[in-house]
Order: C-alpha cells, then structure tokens, then sequence
C-alpha cells in the first residue's frame, strides 16, 4: 500500500462524508486513513449514535479500504467501539485500528483516538489516554514486519502542523514509533506535512471544512486537498 486519503473531522456533517466518499472515488486510494471526529462533539448522545451508523454503513456500503480511528469527542468510547465492531463484521473493508494494530497486504496500522495526557485514562465525556498507556497500545507497531508503518492519532504534534494546539507526548509518541505515514487531527490553518527520519506527518485538516491530503508514497509527496473545489 502506497497511495492513501488522509481524513479527519466529518464532525457530524453529511456533506463531508460525501465527500470523502467522492474523493476515494476518483482518486482510488490503497486506503483511506481517517484519525477521527466522526460525530459533532457536543451533540447528544442520540445524534451521535445516529451519525455514527450512517458514517460506518456508508463506508462499508463503499468497498472502500479504510483505517479510522475516534477522536476525543467520538464518546463514550464504549459506543464507538460497539459501533466499529459491528461494522467490521459487516463491512471487511473497514479496521479500526484504534489502541490495537492490523495487518494488511504490505502495510501494518496502529492508531490511538483520544487526547494524550500525563496520567489519565477515561472514555468519557472526551476520550484521554495516558502517555504510558498511549506507548502500550503502539508498542507493536515498531515490531511489525512490513515495509510500510502507518500509525494514526487524533491529535496534532508539537510543531509547524500543531502550533499552539499541539502536543509534545503526541511528538513523542511519533518518534518511538517510527511510523512511514503518520496521521494526525489538526485544525485547517495548520494543515500541512512534515518529513521525518522514516517518512511524512501529516495534517489533513477537516472534512467538515472541506480539507484533506492526498499521500504517495511511491512518488514520495503529499499533496493538500481543498475538496469543495474539485
């Protein structure tokens, strides 16, 4: 796997789903890596459910290959995995790699969705992993034995693509996992890539703001999309 759609934030927004879908489309990507913000943050539980459904059956319906992860505001985390489990089992072409790690073809993913803190874990009302259990969960994305290492976050580094929204452990967590591609959540004035000693991080910005990034690692660039102008 060398070509990939880099995403983030639908937010609760059709429109941005579609797309999303639009975009794999035409672009035929390997995978689609999503690194979370499905739902709208502060929308009800309801709401969220109902979105979360919509956004997993309309992937699978896709055949599209695609590696999600939540964001801190895709809780209670419970919800969101009971939901990712029931898509996976119907829609084979969906893997949420969140706090876990998949191999496909070439490729090995990992991801963590959630805030990371010094020293708290919780699901609820925002989902927040500690710097200790974010190593944990990531630990075998190191020791896979495929070429490509695609580790997805949904939080910005420290940095040009972070700013003052990013984070340091997210930095380190970077550098000790040795990711190829790296996809991380960040705002839209940020969006932006940066090489590192094994590849790119990227900042796709949000598809509810009609942002994205398209990944080759075969030609070795990444390109900003500004899909509400394809």
């Amino acid at each position: 796997m060398k070509k990939f759609l880099a995403c983030a934030g639908t937010n609760g927004s059709e429109t941005a789903l579609q797309l999303m879908l639009d975009t794999a489309k035409k672009r035929e990507p390997d995978a689609i890596l999503f690194a979370g913000g499905i739902g709208k943050a502060d929308a009800n539980y309801a709401d969220k459910m109902a979105f979360l459904t919509r956004f997993f059956i309309a992937l699978g319906k896709s055949g599209q290959s695609t590696v999600i992860i939540p964001g801190p505001g895709d809780a209670p985390l419970w919800v969101f995995l009971r939901a990712a489990l029931n898509a996976e089992v119907a829609s084979p072409n969906i893997a949420v790699v969140h706090a876990s790690l998949v191999l496909r073809d070439d490729a090995a993913f990992s991801g963590l969705g959630g805030m990371i803190t010094e020293n708290e874990d919780t699901g609820t009302p925002l989902i927040k992993y500690s710097h200790a259990s974010a190593e944990y969960h990531l630990r075998n994305l190191q020791r896979a034995e495929k070429p490509e290492k695609v580790l997805l976050l949904s939080e910005p580094p420290s940095g040009n693509i972070g700013k003052t929204g990013g984070s340091s452990r997210v930095r380190e967590l970077i550098k000790t996992s040795h990711p190829n591609v790296c996809i991380v959540a960040g705002k839209r004035e940020f969006r932006g890539f940066e090489q590192e000693a094994h590849g790119f991080v990227v900042n796709p910005g949000a598809l509810s703001e009609g942002s994205a990034a398209w990944i080759d690692r075969t030609a070795g660039k990444v390109e900003m999309l500004d899909l509400l102008e394809i």
